[in-house]
């Protein structure tokens, strides 16, 4: 079976890198200690696709548990896609139970389709911490272009397609910036390296990039 889905989500981007944002993982870690449960499960990601290094997947199926157990049905659905697609050995008892909590939660899915259908698809937020953890990467391209032109900005549309593996396919750009091919080309080129988590199915995103400098001031 494929299905297609689309995710639409918007990130602003500035010239100048961050300084006071805490090391990856840091901040959702913080969190997660705090009982956030959404935070446990964008840690579980920093675990699961860690932006160098080896996936530390049974730390990532802990921090999904526990987002679970937090309320956050995403975690569930996430631990389900652990035990039934391969990312640990299987456990269908398991992940039956992952997803009875994740139904109670209000999740649809959960409710309603079987386990080799549920953890699989890449939610919004998988989709975002990826994006972010390469950020550097899309300033990289956005600063070379305003060193030609330092009043460049404007807006890129980014839609690519997740293949079964988790890489990118397919990849179309749509842009609103003068005179920036090469920062375009930049950005395609970087996209078409990024690993998302193995989806069920064929996702189609489509990610819009807001560039625009740091205010100097």
């Amino acid at each position: 079976m494929s299905r297609s889905i689309l995710v639409v989500l918007l990130l602003l981007l500035a010239c100048r890198p961050a300084t006071t944002e805490a090391p990856s993982g840091q901040k959702e870690q913080a969190g997660c200690e705090r009982g956030d449960a959404e935070a446990c499960f964008d840690h579980g990601l920093t675990f699961q696709f860690p932006p160098s290094g080896a996936p530390d997947l049974a730390r990532a199926l802990e921090l999904y548990d526990r987002s679970c157990a937090l309320g956050f049905a995403p975690g569930c659905t996430q631990a389900v896609g652990f035990l039934v697609h391969g990312a640990v050995p299987r456990d269908d008892e398991r992940a039956s139970e992952y997803a009875r909590r994740a139904c109670a939660l209000k999740d649809e899915d959960a409710c309603s389709k079987p386990l080799d259908e549920l953890g699989g698809a890449i939610l919004k937020e998988t989709v975002r911490t990826v994006v972010r953890s390469n950020i550097e990467q899309v300033r990289d391209c956005y600063n070379a272009g305003l060193k030609r032109d330092p009043k460049l900005e404007g807006r890129v549309h980014v839609q690519f397609v997740i293949q079964p593996d988790g890489s990118v396919g397919e990849l179309t750009l749509v842009d609103e910036l003068a005179d920036a091919s090469e920062v375009v080309r930049c950005i395609a080129e970087v996209a078409r390296g990024w690993k998302f988590p193995a989806p069920y199915g064929r996702i189609i995103v489509t990610y819009p990039f807001v560039l625009e400098p740091s205010d100097p001031g």
